[in-house]
């Protein structure tokens, strides 16, 4: 399985829905690859100009009328638990974000209403400088599941993703920090 189907799985298993992806690069391939499940793709066609936030806004806006609350997180995250998504769907104090052992972690959960504002949002920082401008806080809650921290930004972190996938566990018992 990989990591995007992972991902999918984890929200659906969850209770998470509709599930939207948002391609860029490769998106026929993509798509493809995620066809038979039940999934939303939504396609950035500026992606190799934009930066992640304008991905991230074509989602939000699909999702404004259809979902009192969003949960976000990139593709490059994908070893978080269906325990800590189904933590974070029942909370109250939106935004939130999984914490593990003091460390803020994906996915993101967020309340509808802050969609306008990330999607008109025009500052520096990306997502985490629009939701600083919005002036909710973000709230943590506790999870235990280090797979909330775990991404593939280079291929080190890639190739030690993938031996964590091969484990067969998103939740490191023994806290080993990634």
């Amino acid at each position: 399985m990989s990591f995007v189907q992972h991902l999918i799985a984890t929200f659906r298993q969850a209770g998470a829905g509709p599930i939207v992806l948002v391609t860029g690069h490769l998106r026929a391939q993509l798509e493809e690859h995620v066809a038979d499940m039940d999934v939303i793709c939504l396609h950035n066609p500026a992606y190799a100009t934009t930066h992640m936030l304008d991905s991230a806004r074509i989602g939000l806006v699909y999702l404004q009328s259809r979902c009192e609350r969003v949960l976000l997180t990139p593709v490059d995250v994908p070893l978080f638990t269906v325990e800590t998504v189904e933590k974070l769907m029942r909370c109250d104090a939106l935004p939130a974000a999984p914490v593990y052992q003091m460390r803020k972690g994906h996915p993101l959960i967020l309340p509808g209403e802050a969609i306008p504002f990330i999607e008109s949002y025009e500052g520096p920082g990306g997502l985490a400088g629009a939701l600083q401008a919005y002036g909710s806080p973000i709230h943590p809650v506790e999870v235990e599941d280090s797979g909330i921290l775990y991404d593939a930004d280079t291929p080190e972190e890639y190739q030690k993703l993938l031996d964590i996938a091969k484990t067969g566990f998103a939740h490191d018992p023994n806290g080993a920090k990634p």
